[in-house]
């Protein structure tokens, strides 16, 4: 996940940003830039931000490797598994086993398997937090930032 963002608030280490939407909206033409709800992000390298800086944020590389590993090969591994658990279970319960079975095997697997991903997910694992990876444009002062004095 890359998005560019805006930074809209840096108080006490908290980093707040508010995503560009780059796409327009679902039925509209205009194509439009549109700016989303607001999320805390982390700062892992120290950049220099301001207010009104334009960010580009990114899930560390740990985070999305251990999360493709869990959301993709766990209910894979566990349809595989059904598919050769299958005769065992039929066989349990006095049945014989076919295609159909085995196939059954698969769907059950592998839905448990996306049922415990989902629920870990929600429960166990909390979501690392987004970080800013680089500062697109820093925020440059506008002149009615400075307090001016008249010139006699």
């Amino acid at each position: 996940m890359k998005i560019t963002a805006v930074v809209i608030s840096t108080q006490n280490n908290t980093i707040s940003v508010s995503p560009i939407q780059k796409e327009g909206c679902a039925a509209c033409t205009a194509e439009c830039k549109h700016k989303s709800n607001s999320f805390v992000t982390a700062n892992p390298f120290h950049l220099q931000v301001k207010t009104g800086d334009l960010v580009l944020i990114e899930n560390s590389r740990k985070s999305q490797a251990l999360q493709g590993i869990f959301s993709l090969l766990f209910p894979i591994a566990s349809a595989i598994l059904g598919y050769f658990l299958a005769p065992k279970i039929a066989h349990l319960f006095g049945k014989e086993s076919g295609d159909g079975f085995r196939a059954l095997g698969v769907l059950v697997f592998l839905l448990l398997a996306s049922l415990i991903v989902y629920i870990t997910s929600r429960t166990i694992l909390p979501p690392e937090r987004p970080q800013i990876s680089s500062v697109l444009n820093p925020h440059t002062p506008a002149a009615s930032d400075f307090p001016c004095e008249e010139i006699e």
